[in-house]
């Protein structure tokens, strides 16, 4: 786990906080009470998180599963604001791996539906 750091948060475009490669995981996000940030998580594509996102002011516990990263941005319209983050919990659980092996044989062949490979 890490320890708890504090970033200067630039307004206008997401920011980068945390990648996290596990299965589950707990977070403390913290702002100022009078700011409000986004917070978004999962994969980072096209400029934005493409999983979960909300907006705080103050603290909010964040939980992450599997693959991916927290991003944050200034909601408020306001300048630069610091926020901290603090991993508090991780498990790692088991996977059953044995799945992945059709996950990657279905996407290599053009399978829309390839999230489902593995799981009868």
């Amino acid at each position: 786990m890490s320890g708890p750091r504090v970033r200067l948060v630039k307004p206008g475009k997401w920011f980068w906080l945390e990648e996290y490669v596990n299965v589950n995981a707990t977070y403390w996000l913290s702002c100022p009470t009078n700011r409000t940030v986004e917070y978004g998580s999962g994969v980072f594509a096209g400029g934005k998180p493409l999983g979960e996102r909300h907006k705080f002011s103050g603290s909010r516990k964040v939980g992450v599963m599997g693959l991916g990263s927290i991003h944050v941005c200034i909601a408020d319209g306001g300048g630069p604001c610091e926020v901290g983050i603090w991993q508090t919990e991780f498990s790692v659980g088991t996977w059953d791996v044995s799945r992945f092996g059709a996950i990657s044989a279905a996407v290599a062949a053009g399978d829309a539906d390839a999230h489902k490979a593995g799981r009868e």
